[in-house]
């Protein structure tokens, strides 16, 4: 399950529910992973503002959010892979 599927909250929640069982399992290695510990950090803010994004366009014309939700899910995406590249770079050094 990728992010950029999610869409609908109503229609979609069991994949909600497993987003936001792996972002639960990731923030608890956080503690283990200092060096991780910004990049989780904005990653979860970019996930919330995603998610709160999608639920407005849900409910509000999706005409007038489109471009947020766009926008967030980008940013989303960068959060991410620069997480990816400092878990790479952290594991790769142990």
């Amino acid at each position: 399950m990728h992010v950029d599927d999610l869409v609908n909250p109503w229609s979609q929640t069991a994949q909600y529910d497993l987003v936001g069982k792996v972002f639960d399992e990731v923030r608890m290695l956080k503690g283990a992973l200092p060096d991780l510990s910004g990049d989780m950090v904005e990653v979860v803010i970019c996930h919330v503002e995603l998610m709160k994004a999608l639920w407005l366009a849900n409910t509000t014309p999706p005409e007038r959010d489109a471009a947020e939700v766009d926008e967030l899910r980008e940013k989303h995406r960068e959060a991410v892979e620069t997480m990816r590249e400092h878990c790479v770079r952290v594991f790769s050094r142990r």
